[in-house]
């Protein structure tokens, strides 16, 4: 007579145990390491935008100091004016002082024709 113990185990019947409790064991933790898996690559996506935006606001950063920069002003540029502009022109770069500033015309220019008389040769001189 057989033992009711072995054919309860499988022991006698042939049937891969170990196989079956590897199987079982892979199928219970696989969804859970997929699931990690997933997780560490959205994780790593989500790191390397963030190190791609703090890239950007640092060169931002850079360029906001730069327009700041009170020994190479790049955007303290004033404008200068002029009431005239057919008297006088006002240009101004990024050195210029701010203030008002008033030129008088004390007298305009004046044209002058300067001539002398025909040469003997015509076009050509001696």
């Amino acid at each position: 007579m057989a033992s009711p113990i072995l054919p309860s185990t499988g022991l006698g019947s042939g049937v891969n145990i170990n196989k079956i409790v590897e199987t079982l064991v892979e199928a219970d933790t696989g969804a859970k390491a997929n699931q990690i898996k997933r997780q560490t690559a959205n994780n790593t996506a989500m790191l390397s935008g963030v190190s791609s935006l703090k890239g950007a606001l640092s060169a931002y950063q850079a360029a906001m100091k730069k327009l700041n920069n009170p020994d190479a002003p790049a955007f303290n540029a004033y404008t200068a004016t002029s009431n005239n502009d057919t008297s006088i022109k006002a240009t101004s770069n990024n050195t210029a002082v701010p203030g008002s500033y008033r030129v008088v015309v004390d007298s305009l220019a004046t044209s002058s024709k300067v001539a002398s008389q025909k040469f003997v040769g015509g076009a050509t001189s001696t």
